[in-house]
């Protein structure tokens, strides 16, 4: 079983300063008795002009994909054989991935697959 980097923070100190930081850890059973305090009705009022500046504002918001997005995109197969290696990674983007949570290796190959589409599409 492989051990989670914790930055050498034990659960109780990362829990603290996640609650220092207004976060919420809870369960499946915790969720499921949850008040919803999403404030519904000033969401749906929200044109669309308004929702395209609280994008463009919000650092950690995926960017709005046009119609050449779309057009080009591709379902990827992610039913090949996996292969184990050792690879040097720069840590910034390791950190970047790992913020995603579980499944950042799986979101590392997807990039990676993409990018091979990508150059194959190129060379024919």
């Amino acid at each position: 079983m492989k051990r989670r980097d914790t930055g050498g923070k034990s659960s109780g100190r990362r829990r603290e300063e996640a609650a220092a930081e207004g976060l919420v850890h809870a369960g499946g059973a915790e969720l499921a008795t949850m008040a919803d305090a999403t404030d519904w009705a000033r969401a749906e009022a929200l044109g669309d002009d308004e929702i395209g500046r609280a994008i463009a504002g919000d650092l950690d918001a995926a960017p709005v994909l046009g119609e050449a997005f779309w057009r080009n995109a591709q379902i990827l197969d992610p039913r090949h054989g996996k292969t184990t290696i050792t690879m040097r990674v720069d840590e910034d983007v390791l950190s970047f991935f790992k913020r995603g949570g579980s499944g950042y290796q799986s979101r590392m190959n997807a990039v990676l697959r993409a990018y091979v589409y990508a150059r194959r599409q190129r060379v024919r």
